[in-house]
């Protein structure tokens, strides 16, 4: 079985596909990419530019929720899922809330706080990289840093506001 998670070292989705596969006991190679260069190879790779996405004995897998589904439904023991429809349907709503709407807005409250620390941010995000590949990475923030901002929702202080209140009450809701 050749099992290939295509992913960011940090990121809650791509964490949540690493949790479901360690759960589950599956062996697999991990390929982390530079988030911003990755673009290209995932979406020949997938059709689409976001991670995680898993490759499966040649099944390609995009996105953290269809590949919890995979694994559970290919990997028994240890459910991830609970059997129980209704219970079921419950975490169903949670995952497409957080997958939808609370992920995001994660996202974007993190960006809020990194993306002036581009040194910071571009140390992350390149760990474990060669010297020269975490120099040119920081070497071209400046440059990307506007397109960061805007694709992540930070360049609207109204919507970092509302962000950071969605996760607020996300978390109050899970505690």
């Amino acid at each position: 079985m050749a099992v290939v998670l295509h992913q960011f070292r940090y990121s809650h989705y791509n964490d949540k596909a690493r949790w479901a596969l360690a759960w589950k006991g599956v062996r697999h190679e991990r390929v982390s990419h530079l988030p911003g260069p990755h673009g290209p190879a995932i979406e020949r790779l997938s059709g689409q530019r976001q991670t995680p996405v898993l490759v499966w004995d040649g099944e390609v897998i995009a996105g953290s929720g269809r590949i919890v589904d995979a694994v559970e439904a290919r990997v028994a023991g240890r459910p991830l899922l609970p059997a129980d429809a209704v219970a079921r349907a419950a975490v169903d709503g949670w995952r497409r809330e957080f997958d939808d709407t609370v992920g995001p807005a994660v996202r974007t409250v993190v960006f809020a706080a990194m993306i002036d620390h581009g040194g910071y941010l571009c140390r992350l995000f390149a760990e474990g990289r060669p010297v020269l590949t975490r120099a040119a990475y920081r070497a071209i923030f400046p440059l990307a840093r506007g397109r960061i901002a805007r694709a992540n929702g930070v360049t609207d202080p109204d919507n970092v506001r509302r962000c950071a209140a969605v996760v607020e009450a996300a978390m109050a809701r899970v505690a």
